[in-house]
């Protein structure tokens, strides 16, 4: 398939995007970063469908929206795994952030259990795979969704700028008007009149 040139570029480019903007504290948007991830796939189904040579379908975008997921969560796990290993207090932080962002407050047994929470993953293998797991599950959904989504808006439009393309245009000469060939000349007979006799 002529598309696949593109798909590694895609990965690399979407992926980052999303791992980048998700893990932002300003840009994640109220801990709502699955936001990003549907974005993120709906714009590589759009950059395949913009590249592409040949029509792009709903498997093409699953494909690009999943991995492109795939590596912005493996992004997001390790700016995460980071700021967690810094500051072990920030996994507590972001729990309750999430609790108040929902209007609830969390129950006492949960910030016990936080707090043992926090002390058991103090080292940070732990903090990178229980993270990885989680980001690359959310990440790799709504990506895909993204992707599929992506598909079916941008895919039409671009499928008819793909036909154009291909349509053979005709050429100078084919659109030029062929000039009429000219009629055969006639010859015209005029008598001359004779002179009268005085």
């Amino acid at each position: 398939m002529a598309n696949q040139k593109y798909y590694l570029k895609i990965f690399l480019l979407v992926g980052l995007g999303i791992g980048i903007l998700s893990s932002a504290p300003i840009l994640s948007l109220g801990n709502c970063c699955c936001l990003w991830s549907i974005a993120g796939g709906i714009f590589s189904a759009w950059l395949l469908c913009r590249w592409a040579e040949e029509p792009v379908d709903y498997g093409q975008g699953t494909l690009v929206g999943l991995f492109s997921g795939l590596v912005g969560g493996i992004i997001f796990s390790f700016f995460k795994a980071l700021s967690f290993y810094l500051n072990p207090s920030s996994l507590k932080y972001s729990l309750e952030q999430s609790f108040e962002f929902r209007g609830m407050e969390p129950p006492p047994e949960l910030e016990q259990f936080l707090e043992q929470l926090t002390s058991a993953l103090a080292h940070p293998l732990w903090i990178v795979l229980i993270t990885s797991f989680f980001s690359l599950l959310i990440f790799a959904i709504m990506t895909t969704l993204g992707g599929v989504l992506g598909v079916l808006i941008f895919e039409p439009r671009f499928a008819v700028k793909r036909t154009m393309k291909k349509t053979p245009q005709p050429t100078v000469s084919e659109t030029k008007p062929t000039p009429p060939e000219p009629s055969e000349k006639t010859e015209l007979y005029f008598p001359r009149k004779e002179k009268e006799e005085e």
